[in-house]
């Protein structure tokens, strides 16, 4: 009887060990997107290519709360020609969930003021991004964004 107590009082422990670990690896996935998500940000300020190039998945995807779609290779040529010119972005109320430890999704909300292809945009827009790990290095696989009722 001793016995069988010890062993499920091991198994229980063994568990819970589990059981926080897995919170704790929950919890850094979760701090290292959200810094990806924030370096996203600065880089569409700065329409840093490079960053794009390294951090986007090959099939990414953004839905534009102009109602547009764009891939990796549009955004890439649009940062490269210096087709957008943002003035401000902030992000706020950003939230992150994690589902295993190979995808997460962000949400926030987007505050800008910017200039697309000549056409001046100033608004709050909620967004949620897709990440991915590939082979152990996150990359951003969808965004989407719709205006915010708040604007």
């Amino acid at each position: 009887m001793k016995t069988k107590i010890t062993v499920s009082v091991l198994v229980l422990f063994c568990f819970l060990f589990l059981s926080l670990s897995l919170q704790s690896q929950d919890a850094g996935i979760a701090e290292q997107v959200r810094q990806l998500q924030q370096d996203q940000i600065n880089a569409q300020m700065k329409n840093d290519v490079s960053w794009a190039q390294q951090h986007l998945a090959e099939g990414f995807i953004a839905g534009h709360s102009w109602g547009k779609w764009e891939t990796k290779a549009d955004l890439i040529k649009s940062w490269q020609s210096q087709a957008n010119k943002w003035t401000s972005g902030n992000i706020s109320d950003v939230h992150v969930a994690t589902f295993g430890s190979t995808t997460a999704i962000v949400h926030y909300k987007f505050t800008y003021d910017a200039t697309f292809n000549g056409t001046h945009r100033a608004r709050s827009v909620i967004c949620s991004d897709t990440w991915v790990s590939d082979s152990g290095t996150w990359k951003s696989a969808a965004n989407h964004c719709s205006v915010s009722e708040g604007k």
